[in-house]
């Protein structure tokens, strides 16, 4: 999982899409209340 991660990491800069504010849940771990809209776009090839 963390190789995928690093993978999307390296070719791709995320955006928050739609949403200024991001609001959590309270419970045992931390949820995002409504999800988190990301946009991805291509880095440039060095």
């Amino acid at each position: 999982m963390k190789i995928i991660a690093v993978a999307l990491l390296r070719y791709f800069r995320f955006q928050l899409g739609g949403h200024d504010n991001v609001t959590y849940k309270t419970m045992f771990t931390l949820h995002i209340h409504g999800g988190l809209y990301l946009c991805a776009t291509p880095r440039p090839a060095p």
